[in-house]
């Protein structure tokens, strides 16, 4: 209790590079507080970002093929994301209901 894990990852990727877009994943994850994300990136080396929606956050790092990452949403169930190039991949693979 207080975790839900998917047998398969829901991809939730930006659809543009370079600025912060919302992710919304109110349908997939609607009682989240925080997503469990996967990304992968071929060819390796894309600089990506994700953040709490409407935070000014601005942590821009570079994935070396793929990583792994625990981002609070808002009430909404919304992150912002963004990536150097469309080759990166971000994917759901569970979330959590409560952190304590």
């Amino acid at each position: 209790q207080g975790a839900v894990f998917y047998t398969n990852a829901i991809e939730k990727s930006c659809v543009g590079a370079g600025a912060y877009e919302t992710i919304d994943c109110s349908v997939q994850a609607p009682s989240a507080v925080m997503l469990f994300l996967h990304a992968y990136s071929c060819p390796v080396g894309c600089d990506y970002a994700v953040r709490r929606n409407g935070s000014a956050e601005d942590i821009y790092y570079d994935a070396s093929c793929q990583f792994w990452a625990f981002v609070e949403c808002d009430a909404n169930q919304r992150i912002e994301g963004k990536v150097e190039a469309l080759t990166m991949d971000f994917f759901v693979m569970g979330y959590a209901t409560s952190i304590l």
